[in-house]
């Protein structure tokens, strides 16, 4: 993250990744300048698209835009680490270009995070879901996620934490991202929940924005991040056992859903072969949406889950 220059640095720093998707960007772009609160930078990072992307701003005038290009695609972790790495925000939040934020979000996030200690380090909200990819051609369906504000103690909140992804209008202080660091950008799947688990690791606790102000469009077409075999899922997800094994053992029930998630990923890809899967699958976290599996088969891989000596991925 650069310095914060005297006067005139924003309150909000928007990493916006973009890949190849000119016209999913502009109505990203024009949902960030309708904002009620106004004091903010926008930074596009342009990964290495091979098609014009970003010649429609809502708003090619204003200085409060920064387009960032990459020479080559280095993934959307590394991107958005591209972003953070010139924002100069006292809160960074992330969009994707596919989605768009309501007019509340920044005036609403604000709110919640601007008098919280500096133990709590990011907020995320509530969302709504716009799903074309499932429906019959010309047709939308739209569900709302919401999560309460209040939890009965930590590791409920840890728990809800870690079944979302970083497009819930998740928004980290400046003060914790320079301790914890940016995504791993050699994890090309689950960069967002390995970010999450460090936040965690290093202290900091999350807390909800009330109210929904983030709309996420599940659409048929190419996803920022590849679609992923769901080996590397696995392998991803058998390493964070391994790398966060004290934060589990700290919090049990991280562990079981976490274990209950992993399994429902080997019960998809000895289904499918390991097929590809493009889109994100950290809603298969959340406890009100597990799979079912066979009576005692989850009980027996949580009983014989025997963790290996922690490694830290770099």
């Amino acid at each position: 993250m650069c310095d914060r220059p005297s006067g005139n640095a924003p309150v909000f720093s928007i990493v916006l990744p973009t890949y190849n998707r000119p016209e999913l960007l502009r109505r990203a772009i024009s949902s960030v300048c309708r904002q009620t609160f106004q004091d903010f930078e926008l930074i596009v990072v342009d990964d290495g698209s091979t098609v014009p992307c970003c010649s429609g701003f809502a708003e090619p005038g204003d200085p409060r835009i920064r387009l960032i290009r990459n020479p080559s695609n280095i993934g959307v972790a590394g991107a958005r680490n591209v972003g953070i790495e010139a924002a100069r925000g006292t809160y960074i939040s992330f969009l994707d270009d596919d989605d768009e934020y309501r007019s509340s979000f920044l005036s609403s996030t604000y709110a919640c995070l601007k008098d919280t200690p500096a133990s709590t380090g990011l907020s995320w909200c509530s969302v709504e879901y716009i799903r074309y990819a499932q429906e019959p051609a010309g047709t939308q369906r739209t569900e709302v996620r919401e999560f309460p504000t209040q939890y009965e103690d930590e590791c409920a909140l840890f728990r809800k934490f870690l079944s979302i992804g970083t497009g819930f209008g998740v928004t980290i202080k400046a003060s914790c991202l320079k301790k914890v660091g940016g995504f791993n950008a050699k994890l090309k799947v689950e960069s967002d929940t390995d970010f999450f688990f460090r936040i965690l690791s290093d202290g900091f606790v999350p807390v909800i924005v009330s109210g929904v102000h983030v709309v996420l469009h599940d659409h048929p077409m190419a996803r920022l991040q590849s679609p992923a075999t769901l080996a590397e899922r696995i392998r991803a997800c058998e390493g964070f056992l391994r790398q966060y094994s004290e934060f589990m053992d700290k919090y049990p029930p991280v562990r079981t859903d976490f274990l209950h998630y992993l399994a429902s990923l080997k019960q998809r890809s000895k289904s499918n072969g390991g097929a590809s899967e493009a889109a994100p699958l950290c809603a298969a976290r959340d406890n009100s949406e597990r799979l079912r599996f066979p009576g005692g088969w989850l009980a027996a891989i949580v009983r014989g889950w025997k963790p290996k000596a922690p490694s830290r991925m770099t």
